[in-house]
This record gives C-alpha cells, structure tokens and sequence, in this order.
C-alpha cells in the first residue's frame, strides 16, 4: 500500500508540468500513467488485501511522500537549466541530510556503522540504490519531459519484483507478473513514436 501511494507521485509531476511547463497532457501519456499504476498495484499485492486496513492518517501520509517525491522532479527540472547533474543531487541530498537530523540518533548511527558488515550495506545503499539512482534520474530529466520521465519512473517496482522472484527466490504470483508486464508496456506505450511526435521531428 505504500509503494502504491508512493506512485501517486506521477500523477501530481503530470499535473504540475502541464501547470508550470505546459507539458502535454496526451492521450498516450494519460494511459501510459493508469497501465502503470495499475502494475505497480498488482506487483505490491494490494489485490489481494495487502493494506485493506489502513488508517486513514497513513493513506494521508502516503499521498504526501507521493506529493513531496513528485516535487524532486519539477524542481530538479528547473535546477537543471542553470546547474548540472551532480549540482543538482549534491544539494538535494544536502537538504535531505539537513531535514533528517532532527528525528535521527546521530551518535547511535555511528555505534552501528562501526561494524563491518553493516558499514558495507550501508555503502551498498547510500552508493547503489541512493547515489546513482538520483544521478541517472536527474540526467533524464535534463532530456525528458518530467511527466514522462516520473511515469518511467515505474520501473523500479518492476525491477525488484523481478529480483525478488529470481534472485531471493520469493513466491512467484500471476499477479505479480501481471503487474510487471503491465509497467513495461506503459514504458514502451510511452516511448512509441506517435505522429505528433513525427511531425514535431520533421
């Protein structure tokens, strides 16, 4: 149910870059979002009652981190046409790291990150699922409209359900193959040269 309310976050990226941008709200790009969210509910198994009890302050919370994720994307975009990729994500992570401190235990952090093992998973995520997802994100947006590049955003839940049933060896579910067939055609509708697309070229 998180992840789900999480992926709101294209909807409000969307909306705000045909606000702010004047981005195209296209028939494709609007089919494109709802196959996708509709994967991304079926890899989560919320049909099958993962979250059916949810309070409503959590749902609440939840479309807010939709809200405020989808914010990275409208004003990565505008960094980025005065700074570069590396600017823009050292920042946002500077903010982050700021905004964070007061609901951390910065000695108790520390304690853990002397052992080993848990040092190295903590370089493994900073690097690997924190890092350089937010570099080759911010490089996207500098050659793609951010309503299209927060749809293609999706595949990350395709990707770890993938590596969840081949690798972890997790329960494979029709459902949950269902959901990542349905994100990879809404990332291939989404790419699909449409005739608008062709004249624009020409």
């Amino acid at each position: 149910m998180a992840a789900v309310l999480l992926y709101t976050a294209p909807c409000f990226v969307m909306l705000m870059s045909a606000l702010f941008f004047q981005e195209r709200v296209t028939g494709r790009k609007a089919a494109a979002l709802i196959i996708a969210l509709f994967g991304c509910a079926c890899t989560t198994g919320i049909f099958s009652g993962v979250g059916s009890a949810v309070p409503a302050f959590g749902i609440f919370t939840g479309i807010a981190s939709g809200f405020c994720y989808a914010l990275y994307s409208i004003f990565g975009h505008v960094a980025l046409k005065k700074y570069d990729t590396v600017t823009v994500t050292a920042y946002t992570f500077l903010v982050a790291a700021v905004s964070l401190l007061p609901f951390m235990n910065v000695g108790e952090i520390f304690r853990v990150s002397a052992e080993p093992a848990v040092f190295i998973n903590i370089v493994g995520i900073g690097i690997f699922s924190t890092l350089l997802p937010y570099i080759f994100y911010t490089m996207g947006l500098q050659r793609t409209e951010p309503g299209k590049a927060a749809v293609m955003a999706f595949v990350e839940p395709m990707v770890a359900t993938l590596l969840s049933i081949f690798i972890l060896k997790e329960g494979f579910t029709w459902m949950g193959i269902a959901g990542v067939a349905a994100i990879f055609a809404s990332i291939l509708l989404l790419n699909l040269k449409g005739r608008d697309q062709m004249e624009q070229e020409v």
